[in-house]
């Protein structure tokens, strides 16, 4: 075949989606001499291709493109992606903004059709003599036990392949649709409210709060691109491995139970590092290298802490890391008494009044926080003004609502020792 225009389409159309989820997938990689041997190599694979006519004469021709391309990405890999990174890349250039557009805000291909795809490739490349294309790979699962503190990890993951689907070109986390299919979970509870108006918003809070902490975390590594991003009350998220520069450290913390399901999900290595411990008990701040900076996030974890705890921990955290920053979400009492209602009611608490709450920065935090400068925006719109169409306009009612009534914001703090 010859390179020419359809393969320079083909290469444009897939190779930022490629470099983006292959970067997240192995941290530490050299990028730029990776995407210069998968540009080599795929020219070279479409060169020594027999050619099988032009797209008017056969249109299985830009499959093949596309084909060529997925093997230079694998090929060039150091090391070489496994299973499941492989079926996450196949996922990913099915959900590129070419895909999407070209099929009115939908993946190319059903979640069957990359499951099919992913499962040939593996296979074939294990037995080139045949190739079969009913065969079924057994993939072995993550079980998640109901009314655990693991189960508290699907939710969140679960808003984040939601919004995925629904708000590609506002938010895209390919990995949480991955991990979804990787899961023994019983998902049909989630999958029968998908479409309602509550967790359609709900997946855009998820999706947004996710948005505005990477907006920070990439601020702030600007200034300190050598520093450690910690991901406080992680579960299966990715915010800090989305902001990773090439060069920044990552920490991921969350208690035991759920660190041994992220070890078997998404395990570390590299500049990456996943940390069993209780926030609570500060001796996990010997486990952050802070000598270059240190940027804290947290994604909906502070509204279970008691307000006494939540001022240990910060004026603790601004003591240990001047210099270093912590972005999380807060809500006034109304928000949160809602987001608490079930939990209390399992946890047998009988008033949410002692847990964290913010409904006026200035009478809430600062009184007691005097060592960090203390700045705010909404949650929802303090960052996108969600004016993409595909966002219906009672979800941009609903946004003002949050931001307004509820109170819900991102806080920035920035420690000064």
């Amino acid at each position: 075949m010859k390179y020419g225009a359809i393969g320079g389409f083909i290469r444009l159309a897939f190779e930022k989606t490629a470099m983006e989820y292959m970067r997240k997938a192995a941290p530490g990689t050299d990028m730029g001499a990776y995407r210069a041997r998968v540009r080599k190599e795929y020219r070279a694979i479409v060169e020594r291709t027999p050619g099988i006519g032009s797209m008017k004469e056969n249109m299985f021709v830009m499959t093949m493109y596309a084909a060529a391309f997925l093997i230079a990405l694998y090929k060039e890999a150091d090391p070489r992606p496994d299973e499941e990174t492989l079926r996450g890349l196949v996922r990913a250039l099915a959900y590129c903004p070419l895909m999407v557009k070209a099929k009115a805000g939908k993946s190319a291909f059903t979640d069957k059709e990359i499951e099919t795809r992913t499962e040939q490739a593996r296979w074939s490349r294990e037995h080139m003599e045949e190739f079969p294309m009913k065969r079924k790979v057994p993939m072995e699962k993550t079980h998640i036990e109901k009314n655990t503190v693991q189960e508290t990890l699907v939710i969140p993951l679960y808003g984040r392949k939601l919004c995925t689907e629904q708000f590609p070109a506002l938010f895209r986390d390919e990995r949480a649709v991955e991990l979804i299919g990787r899961i023994d979970y019983d998902f049909s509870p989630l999958e029968a409210k998908s479409k309602s108006l509550a967790h359609r918003f709900g997946a855009l809070e998820v999706a947004m709060r996710e948005n505005d902490l990477t907006a920070e975390a990439k601020e702030y590594l600007k200034a300190h691109p050598r520093a450690t991003l910690v991901n406080l009350g992680c579960g299966l998220d990715q915010t800090a491995e989305n902001c990773d520069n090439g060069l920044c450290g990552i920490v991921n913390v969350d208690l035991p139970d759920v660190i041994a399901v992220r070890d078997r999900l998404l395990p570390a290595g590299g500049r990456v590092k996943n940390l069993a411990a209780d926030l609570n008990d500060l001796t996990w701040f010997n486990a952050v290298d802070a000598e270059n900076g240190v940027c804290f996030l947290a994604a909906g974890v502070f509204y279970y802490f008691k307000k006494e705890n939540i001022q240990t921990l910060f004026t603790a955290m601004a003591k240990r890391f001047p210099g270093g920053r912590l972005v999380f979400d807060a809500a006034g009492k109304r928000a949160v008494k809602i987001m608490l209602k079930t939990w209390v009611k399992d946890a047998g608490v009988t008033s949410v009044a002692d847990f964290f709450s913010v409904d006026d920065v200035e009478k809430d935090i600062l009184p007691w926080m005097t060592n960090a400068a203390v700045s705010f925006r909404g949650y929802m719109l303090g960052y996108n003004d969600l004016k993409d169409p595909s966002v219906p306009g009672p979800f941009r009612l609903l946004a003002r609502l949050a931001d307004g009534f509820m109170k819900m914001r991102i806080i920035r703090m920035d420690f000064t020792g």
